[in-house]
C-alpha cells in the first residue's frame, strides 16, 4: 500500500467528525498492519468497523476488498471492489485487482454491449461519480458566467467558445443525472455466498430456477419480506435472501 494512499484515507476518516472519530484512524492503521501481518480476518473486522461507522472512502473499500480476496472470500472482495470503483475508478491498483477478482467469478456477465458502452462513454468509467457531479456543477457556473460576460462585452471570442462549453455541460450533466437515476431506480448487487439458489418464490421449498456464485453482479428489481427479486439476464429472474447479496 502506498504511503500517500494511507494518508489520504486517514484524512477522509478524520473529516466526518462523528462520535468516536478519534479512534477511527487507529482502527485503519491496525487493519493495515494486520493485513501486512497476514491476519486477514482481523483486517476485515477492523476495516468493517469503519464502514459500519458510515465511512465512505474508496481507498478503505479497496483495502477491504484486498483483505477479503486474501481471505478466500470472493463474493465480498468483488462487492468492496465494486463500491470502491464508484469512488476511485481511475486507480490502477484497483483496476488490476478488481479485474483479477472478476476473472475468478464463475457466472460471466451476459451483457454483450458492455465493452462498446465503455468505449463510447469512457469518461463515465474513468471518473468517479462525485467527480462527475462536481465537474457538472463547475461547468454550469462557467457557462452562466461566460454567457453573462458575453452579453455585457459582446465578445466574438466568448461567443465562439460557448457551444463547446455547452456541449461539455450537457454531457456531464446528463451523466450526473444518469447516476442519480441509477442510484434511486437501478439498484445492483453482488452475490456474496459461494453458491446461491435463485428460486421462484420466498420459501426454501420454492422451485430452484438456477444457481449463481460468489461475485456475480445482478440487478435488483424488488425487495420483499427479507428477499430480493434479482435479474441476471432476460431469462434468469428469481428470488434470493437479502443476506445472500450486497447492494452496491
Amino acid at each position: 500500500m502506498q504511503s500517500f494512499a494511507v494518508i489520504f484515507t486517514l484524512l477522509a476518516i478524520l473529516l466526518p467528525g462523528q462520535a468516536g472519530a478519534e479512534k477511527q484512524p487507529r482502527l485503519f492503521l491496525d487493519g493495515v498492519q494486520s493485513y501486512h501481518d497476514g491476519n486477514f480476518s482481523r483486517a476485515i473486522a477492523l476495516f468493517t468497523r469503519l464502514t459500519d461507522a458510515g465511512i465512505v472512502n474508496g481507498e478503505l473499500f479497496y483495502n477491504l476488498g484486498n483483505a477479503c480476496l486474501k481471505n478466500d472470500d470472493l463474493g465480498h472482495a468483488v462487492f468492496w471492489y465494486a463500491r470502491a470503483a464508484r469512488l476511485i475508478p481511475g486507480d490502477p491498483d484497483l483496476k488490476f485487482n478488481y479485474n483479477h477478482a472478476l476473472r475468478m467469478v464463475k457466472d460471466k456477465n451476459e451483457d454483450k454491449n458492455s465493452g462498446i458502452f465503455r468505449i463510447l462513454f469512457f469518461w463515465n468509467y474513468m471518473l468517479g461519480r462525485t467527480t462527475i457531479q462536481w465537474i457538472a456543477i463547475v461547468l454550469n457556473l462557467f457557462f452562466w458566467f461566460f454567457t453573462g460576460l458575453q452579453l455585457v462585452k459582446k465578445s466574438r471570442t466568448l461567443h465562439r467558445s460557448t457551444p463547446a462549453l455547452l456541449l461539455f455541460l450537457l454531457i456531464f450533466s446528463i451523466t450526473a443525472f444518469y447516476h442519480f437515476y441509477e442510484n434511486t431506480h437501478g439498484t445492483q448487487a453482488i452475490i456474496l455466498d459461494r453458491e446461491v439458489s435463485v428460486r421462484s418464490g420466498f420459501a426454501d421449498s420454492s422451485t430452484e430456477l438456477f444457481v449463481l456464485h460468489a461475485g456475480t453482479r445482478v440487478a435488483v428489481e424488488k425487495k420483499n419480506k427479507g428477499f430480493l427479486k434479482i435479474c441476471f439476464s432476460d431469462d434468469k429472474i428469481g428470488w434470493i435472501r437479502v443476506k445472500e447479496a450486497g447492494l452496491i
